[in-house]
């Protein structure tokens, strides 16, 4: 796999500067008590179920589970004590649900950093490829064959969008009117900025409401961010269909760097249908987009 084409997320910088800063080098040594104890998390191994409290900073897990179950599960559980705050119980279900999806994509970045796997020589039989990144990483097959889907998902999309981009500048070029069309303007959404129900947390997502009678899903879509954007909370999201954005549907331009790219149709391909919404994790997106985000939340 060619990993130029795999930049890491803000989310796996956030991790790997804090493996690194504790010298964690190979797979091996991404032992969870050793993790655990670099975040200041407890782990309290007992004979109940799995779970964690945030406040707290413990995590609880089953002593009786297998040793590659309960990495799953720990890494799951960190994300929680780590990155978020509330009762999922009492919590609507898209914030849930946006919850979850941050913890499963966290738990992949966690358990498999990129940093380590980019100094793996990886097979070309994708079954071969799996089950060595699961020996190695000590994780299950389903866990390393999903973070390896992730990577060549991300990989693929790049190079199509350097590739568009590049098709972009020669219509450009060209003088072609297509190339007016792909940087279009009209606002065609409306933007707000997700929080839980916490004061003084940072915002969890950006929520992108669309009219879907006027925005065009065969081309990508550029976002710019404005100077202010609502905020809303989870509860505003009921009633309405809505689908987590997932990293390598996003875009990026080198002229346009604060803007935000969302690719259409690939996302519709893969939902089946047109949302109300779309929401975007900001561990997701660059640096130059999470910074204005910062400053909207005067952070």
């Amino acid at each position: 796999m060619d990993f130029s084409f795999c930049p890491e997320t803000e989310l796996e910088k956030w991790i790997t500067k804090h493996y690194l800063e504790h010298n964690l080098l190979l797979p091996g040594e991404l032992d969870i008590d050793v993790i655990a104890e670099l975040f200041s998390v407890t782990i309290v191994y007992y004979n109940g179920a799995c779970f964690s409290g945030n406040e707290s900073q413990v995590i609880f897990l089953n002593k009786n589970m297998n040793m590659i179950d309960r990495r799953d599960v720990f890494f799951h559980e960190l994300c929680h004590v780590l990155r978020h705050a509330g009762d999922q119980r009492k919590m609507p279900r898209p914030f849930l649900d946006l919850q979850e999806g941050q913890a499963e994509v966290f738990a992949l970045y966690a358990s498999l950093p990129l940093y380590m796997l980019r100094e793996i020589h990886l097979p070309s039989n994708q079954e071969q490829a799996t089950l060595k990144l699961s020996q190695m990483f000590k994780v299950r097959t389903d866990t390393a064959l999903s973070r390896l889907l992730q990577i060549q998902r991300r990989i693929c999309g790049n190079i199509i969008e350097e590739e568009y981009r590049k098709k972009m500048h020669r219509s450009y070029v060209a003088g072609s009117t297509f190339s007016n069309k792909q940087g279009r303007t009209e606002r065609n959404y409306e933007l707000a900025l997700l929080y839980n129900y916490h004061e003084n947390e940072m915002p969890s997502a950006l929520v992108i409401k669309i009219a879907q009678t006027n925005l065009d899903w065969s081309r990508p879509v550029y976002i710019s961010i404005p100077a202010e954007i609502e905020s809303i909370e989870p509860d505003h999201l009921e009633g309405t269909t809505s689908t987590q954005i997932s990293y390598d549907v996003l875009l990026s331009r080198t002229d346009k760097p604060g803007c935000l790219g969302i690719n259409l149709p690939l996302l519709l391909q893969r939902i089946g249908t047109k949302v109300n919404n779309l929401i975007v994790r900001l561990d997701d997106v660059n640096y130059d987009i999470q910074q204005k985000f910062l400053h909207l939340s005067n952070f």
